[in-house]
């Protein structure tokens, strides 16, 4: 008997276990079982799928169950020198037993007909994993449909081990790995002194410092040598961003009683031979501390999620604020490469030239 796949809008707001289990874990059980990945658990379905009520979702169904599934997330932007209202495409994921059947080809040109063509977005963004079948799907993209295409940057991610053991027992390191970790882990535990001196002047965020963390994230918006930088207009979105359940959390580092630096991130689980919980770095302002508060503030940061947890910490290579203080506490780089990709009308996208990593401030989900 044939089967008849069917796109449709996901409408589900209330129970992502069905998304999860139908999907989302076939997805990685069958494509990373050799090495680590990320889990998108059910928590992290409903942080980003309700984030905004714009959002676009789609999947493909056959049989009541859940074969495929693409997101477009509600980004407002400033690109170049002019605010849009766009999208970052997510969570693309076809399942193993369905693949090679045009189905994930079907539901990312629906998606863009429906951003581009259907809202009138001039371009939309998405991460694409260097080497990944993505990749290959959005040449033969290129190639049949009248959009353009622009690899606007490649980057790869920085990491900072604060349990070497734990990381190895999940994902095997090779000799040249070991090496290559071993000596920023032993440098971590044995010269970088904790300055504590200014942790009194940091706490989590409470919502009564969102107003002053929205103007300072903002800033990037304002800052004329980043070219392509989120705006946050809502404030709900935001403060949904930075404290969402038991999977975001954001520091803050007060001076008169001002909020002068932020540190965002959300916890994840990386499973491989083993599970372990890591920390992925997100919003970050920094440059209204001395280096000496930039010093302290980030030990605080290693410090509480090494208390909560964490054997990793990673942050995307994006260089919209100065790095220094990472490279002073012995994060390093990790050689896991990303495309970063606007699509939209051709005649709209040969107008911009590539970015450079320091050109961006944007969020990976």
């Amino acid at each position: 008997m044939e089967q008849i796949y069917k796109i449709e809008e996901y409408k589900d707001t209330q129970s992502f276990n069905k998304l999860y289990k139908d999907l989302m874990d076939p997805v990685w059980k069958s494509g990373y079982e050799k090495q680590s990945m990320t889990d998108i658990d059910v928590d992290f379905l409903e942080w980003i799928l309700n984030s905004s009520g714009s959002n676009i979702k789609f999947n493909i169904k056959t049989q009541n169950k859940i074969v495929s599934f693409i997101g477009g997330f509600r980004r407002k932007v400033r690109f170049f020198n002019q605010e849009l209202e766009t999208y970052i495409g997510g969570l693309f994921s076809v399942h193993p037993e369905y693949q090679r059947k045009g189905l994930g080809y079907s539901q990312f040109l629906e998606m863009a007909r429906e951003m581009i063509d259907k809202r009138k977005c001039p371009c939309f963004f998405i991460y694409l994993d260097k080497g990944h079948s993505s990749t290959l799907l959005l040449k033969k993209f290129v190639r049949k449909e009248n959009y353009g295409v622009k690899k606007l940057a490649t980057f790869n991610f920085y990491v900072k081990i604060l349990d070497l053991e734990e990381l190895n027992q999940c994902e095997p390191l090779k000799g040249y790995e070991k090496i290559f970790f071993l000596k920023p882990f032993k440098n971590w535990i044995e010269k970088v002194k904790i300055d504590e001196s200014y942790f009194p002047n940091i706490s989590l965020l409470k919502e009564s410092d969102l107003d002053q963390c929205q103007k300072l994230l903002n800033s990037y918006a304002r800052d004329k040598k980043i070219k392509l930088a989120r705006i946050w207009d809502k404030k709900e979105e935001l403060f949904r961003q930075l404290t969402f359940k038991n999977k975001a959390e954001t520091l803050i580092f007060k001076k008169n009683n001002q909020v002068q630096g932020i540190i965002n991130y959300y916890y994840m689980t990386l499973r491989g031979k083993t599970n372990i919980k890591i920390a992925v770095l997100e919003n970050i302002h920094l440059k209204s501390l001395s280096q000496n508060e930039q010093r302290s503030f980030l030990s605080f940061y290693l410090k509480h999620i090494k208390q909560n947890g964490c054997s990793v910490s990673i942050g995307c290579n994006f260089t919209y604020f100065d790095r220094k203080v990472f490279r002073h506490f012995h994060f390093v780089p990790y050689s896991r490469y990303m495309h970063f990709v606007a699509i939209g009308k051709k005649d709209y996208l040969s107008k911009f030239k590539k970015l450079k990593k320091d050109d961006i401030y944007f969020d990976l989900k």
